[in-house]
């Protein structure tokens, strides 16, 4: 009896632990996603924070696109999560305003991270928030393969 009961008593602490903090996921800052890309040399790195010099929300928003710009993958680094939060909802909405008749979509939230992706009409989106920081893809789906490399490289 004492035994089930401490065996018991473990499941309950590991659950908890695993529902607690388990499920996060780390986030990066804006330098570390230009770090990350500039480590590669297939990809151009833009730093696009001018074109939102008068958006006080964000600290830094990059570019990493293909060589020859046919896809690419935007990160902006917020200054509350908040307003990551924010920016995915209503990027999110606007995604599926532009559903065709045959889609794929997804959805996942757990602790500090939400990721929702979309095929159709021939592109792929996707909108993937760690904390204070969204990773946003809206590309040709023959570009999925190349766009989902660059979002495993970040973490995304």
């Amino acid at each position: 009896m004492k035994k089930s009961i401490f065996r018991l008593g473990v499941v309950l602490v590991v659950l908890s632990l695993f529902v607690t903090g388990c499920g996060n996921k780390k986030s990066i800052t804006g330098e570390e996603f230009k770090n990350k890309i500039e480590k590669q040399d297939k990809y151009l790195l833009t730093n696009a924070r001018e074109q939102f010099e008068e958006n006080d929300l964000l600290v830094s928003v990059y570019i990493a696109s293909d060589k020859n710009y046919k896809y690419q993958v935007e990160f902006y680094e917020f200054k509350k999560e908040a307003d990551a939060k924010s920016f995915v909802e209503g990027n999110r909405e606007i995604f599926e305003k532009e559903k065709g008749n045959s889609n794929t979509e997804s959805e996942v939230n757990v602790a500090n991270y939400s990721k929702y992706t979309l095929k159709t009409n021939n592109e792929y989106k996707v909108l993937s928030r760690i904390d204070n920081t969204v990773a946003y893809v809206n590309a040709k789906d023959k570009y999925t393969d190349e766009v989902q490399e660059i979002l495993k490289l970040i973490g995304y």
